[in-house]
């Protein structure tokens, strides 16, 4: 993998398990369509990720399988703009391999009819990639529709319900962070220098 995982955390599409001559491995799909391969298996990201976000796994499957009423293949909430729904991307090679991929829902633009080999569907990705599924559309539409209601929850629960207002299918870049960091600091000085007193705040006034 060129880079660590935590260099593409809000970037994320989707994973995908894949063989390769080495063995297990994962595709980490970004929102901008690069393909990013990890030497580890899909099992091994997640936990990753769920250590970046500092997400209990097993809790987290509990409550939501609770809360969903379904058994197996639980969308899973990592923050307020990732939330990991599975579908099945593979067909296993030897007993025990892991079948599931996740697609971040937000970057699905659509499900399509996809008839060819063991596949039943295709997923089309914002991006414009295109990922074949084991599983029928309809499943595919039902798991990102329970995506989208993981996420309505999180933000609930959270308090963050407002922040569905101004979400957008990516948060802002760490350079953009940093601009409009730099650019409130800059701010914070023009006023300082604006002769303090009322002046000072009638400057402030005016933003």
């Amino acid at each position: 993998m060129h880079g660590q995982l935590a260099d593409y955390l809000g970037r994320l599409a989707a994973l995908r398990p894949v063989y390769t001559p080495a063995g297990d491995a994962t595709e980490i799909i970004l929102d901008t369509g690069e393909i990013i391969q990890e030497g580890r298996g899909i099992r091994s990201v997640r936990r990753a990720l769920a250590r970046l976000y500092a997400i209990d796994l097993a809790a987290a499957r509990e409550y939501y399988r609770k809360l969903l009423g379904q058994a197996n293949a639980i969308p899973l909430p990592f923050s307020a703009h990732l939330v990991l729904c599975p579908v099945k991307m593979r067909r296993p090679r030897c007993r025990g391999d892991f079948t599931l991929g996740y697609l971040v829902h937000r970057q699905v633009a659509g499900v399509e009819e996809y008839p060819k080999d063991c596949y039943r569907s295709r997923i089309i990705l914002r991006s414009g990639v295109s990922l074949p599924c084991l599983n029928r559309p309809a499943f595919v539409k039902k798991q990102l529709a329970l995506g989208r209601f993981v996420e309505s929850h999180y933000l609930e629960v959270q308090g963050l319900a407002r922040a569905r207002e101004v979400l957008t299918y990516s948060l802002p870049s760490r350079e953009e962070f940093l601009l409009l960091e730099t650019k409130l600091d800059l701010l914070l000085q023009r006023l300082g220098q604006g002769g303090g007193g009322k002046r000072g705040f009638s400057c402030g006034e005016g933003i």
